[in-house]
């Protein structure tokens, strides 16, 4: 790899490998540690989800790859370990959550720093069609997003708070609202699968040991406990 990202499972034998620096994809096989082949994206690649047999990835930084648009999802054949489609969303597409009806929906973060930057958005990916069918703006920093378990609800980290967002809707909960500890910055999110309880982590600022805080899927804390520095990434047996 140039710089492995991302992992995604596919069979025992079979998982793909986002890259930053490269515009490969890499396929591996985890059960011997092996190289098996890899996909030329064209672009740097970043998240990605499993919906049936078709694999969604996010296009986010272009830092390390000249020329390249950092405002679509690519998709891929698992099948036949090939390219389908190319979806134009925002700018810095990012974290993926796959609802109830199997829809993608895409957490872009904006680009707010650059000249010609835009409010980071929430896209809704029709995966027939291969379009992006609905758009929600954001007024202010959008950076983390997730299902719960049934797919009817998303929960996004918004301004350092945890929303919930309903797709039914497309409006966020105005009830809703987890928010970080004074002096706290939510960094990530993980929903588990079968209670839908909520864990967030607060990398506190960056030098020192995050938290990891446990909610129920009310919005009422359940328990936390101290994690390294920047607590990131979760998954649950």
């Amino acid at each position: 790899f140039y710089s492995p990202r991302e992992i995604q499972f596919v069979a025992p034998n079979k998982a793909y490998v986002s890259d930053l620096y490269g515009t490969q994809l890499w396929i591996i096989n985890p059960q011997d540690m092996s190289h098996s082949g890899s996909i030329e994206m064209g672009k740097s690649t970043e998240k990605m989800v499993l919906v049936g047999n078709e694999l969604y990835l996010s296009n986010w930084s272009n830092t390390f790859v000249t020329g390249m648009e950092k405002n679509t999802v690519q998709v891929v054949d698992v099948n036949n370990d090939v390219k389908v489609a190319e979806i134009r969303v925002g700018k810095e597409p990012n974290t993926m959550a796959v609802d109830k009806n199997g829809h993608v929906w895409v957490l872009c973060e904006g680009a707010v720093w650059e000249a010609d930057g835009e409010q980071p958005s929430l896209w809704e990916i029709n995966p027939l069609l291969k379009i992006a069918e609905k758009r929600y703006e954001f007024d202010g920093t959008a950076m983390v997003l997730r299902a719960n378990p049934s797919g009817d609800q998303l929960y996004v980290i918004y301004n350092n708070e945890v929303r919930r967002f309903d797709i039914a809707t497309l409006t966020l909960s105005d009830t809703f609202r987890i928010a970080a500890e004074p002096q706290g910055m939510f960094y990530n999110m993980a929903v588990e699968p079968k209670t839908g309880d909520i864990y967030v982590t607060d990398a506190k600022n960056y030098m020192m040991n995050g938290t990891v805080y446990r909610y129920s899927n009310d919005g009422v804390l359940l328990s936390s406990f101290e994690a390294g520095v920047i607590p990131s990434a979760m998954l649950f047996k």
